[in-house]
């Protein structure tokens, strides 16, 4: 009788030291998974590795026609003193078509759309350092009735 309840105790306490180290290599492994360790000796920050080039590059202008028909449009985007983008382009039917937006300075910029035969909208974009480090995105709605901007951040 002893034996067996001694026995039912060693096994109590290594299911217990198992379970415990289950629960501490579990919950490390989440950690290191999720990306919340820090092994890196790398003590810059972003902003110091990073030039104008790799700023704009996930920047973009993007054209969605929502008409039933093909659409040709003249983009252009422009700062004080010289023009960022300028585009012909012809979107067919329910199609997306995407251009690289190459903001790189702080500023505001002059965004003029214009549809063949049909309508033009402008606006002014204000780009910030927050808007530099982020990637601004600009999507452009084209309807039976009008043109949209939207600015996304």
């Amino acid at each position: 009788m002893f034996e067996n309840v001694l026995m039912a105790g060693i096994i109590y306490i290594y299911r217990m030291m198992l379970r415990r180290n289950f629960l501490v290599l579990s919950s490390s492994t989440c950690v290191y998974l999720a990306g919340c360790s820090s092994t890196s000796d790398n003590t810059s920050s972003p902003s110091d590795t990073t030039d104008e080039s790799q700023k704009s590059q996930n920047q973009y202008l993007e054209i969605r026609n929502l008409t039933e028909n093909e659409v040709n449009l003249s983009l252009k985007v422009e700062g004080s003193d010289s023009v960022i983008l300028q585009e012909d382009s012809e979107v067919g039917i329910g199609q997306t078509v995407t251009f690289p937006l190459q903001i790189t300075e702080e500023g505001k910029y002059d965004l003029t759309v214009s549809r063949s035969g049909g309508n033009e909208v402008s606006q002014t974009l204000v780009i910030g350092d927050y808007d530099l480090e982020h990637a601004p995105n600009v999507i452009i709605e084209v309807r039976d009735e009008k043109i949209e901007i939207v600015e996304l951040e």
